[in-house]
């Protein structure tokens, strides 16, 4: 892959992502690929395939019945590679908040992300936050 190449799928995941636009991202997601979500949440653990990390999004939006803000605090760019900084704020139905700065890092193949690893600052405060409210998306 080029440098190109990938500083092209870069930046438009990160515009799709600052425009809350889930169908462009889904654009650069491939099939076939794996997301590492970390901790002992129900949510936690390797998510194979787009549909999964489509859900696992959904999931998290509807929780917060779609009060949920991202920030791009910097990116990282390397040869197959990106990372990305991020600052994520979830609100959910009944004010309970998550504030949390992670880190996502990207593999890319042909142009497409192919694998997601999450890295949380903070995952016991994660997973207390989708532990608790998993199941409550009334």
């Amino acid at each position: 892959m080029t440098e190109t190449n990938l500083h092209t799928v870069l930046t438009g995941y990160v515009a799709a992502i600052q425009q809350r636009d889930l169908e462009a991202a889904m654009n650069l997601i491939a099939d076939n690929v794996v997301t590492h979500v970390p901790g002992r949440s129900p949510s936690a653990g390797d998510l194979n395939g787009r549909a999964a990390f489509l859900g696992y999004i959904q999931a998290v939006d509807a929780m917060a019945h779609g009060n949920v803000t991202t920030e791009i605090l910097d990116a990282l760019i390397g040869q197959h590679n990106f990372a990305l900084l991020v600052r994520e704020r979830i609100v959910t139905y009944d004010h309970t908040t998550l504030d949390i700065r992670r880190c996502n890092v990207y593999r890319v193949q042909c142009g497409e992300i192919v694998e997601i690893w999450i890295f949380e600052s903070d995952q016991y405060g994660v997973d207390a936050f989708l532990g608790v409210n998993a199941g409550s998306q009334a």
